[in-house]
């Protein structure tokens, strides 16, 4: 969670899903901090905790309107587009660390 003057502004939350890799999931900014760079400075702050934690890889179901935003952050588009509460996704994936 990210606050922001005590006021929740972001979130996600990471899930262990084998032994080097970990999902990103449940990432939202609350739309009134939009565009301030928070999404970004919290998916760094997780992916430093993953990777402090010997994961090497880490994995998002990303909506399609977001799939450029996390392309900036390093993410790849794998695999089919596939529907998520009845919203267009893509699995993105990142490697943290050198394999």
């Amino acid at each position: 969670m990210l606050y922001v003057d005590d006021t929740p502004a972001a979130t996600l939350r990471l899930l262990p899903i084998g032994e080097d890799t970990i999902k990103l999931q449940r990432m939202a900014v609350r739309k009134a901090y939009r565009q301030r760079g928070y999404g970004r400075a919290l998916i760094a702050e997780a992916e430093g905790i993953a990777e402090a934690n010997g994961y090497q890889h880490i994995t998002l179901g990303g909506q399609l309107t977001a799939r450029g935003f996390y392309g900036t952050l390093g993410y790849t588009a794998r695999g089919e587009e596939f529907m998520d509460a009845g919203i267009r996704h893509i699995e993105m994936v990142k490697t943290l660390t050198r394999e």
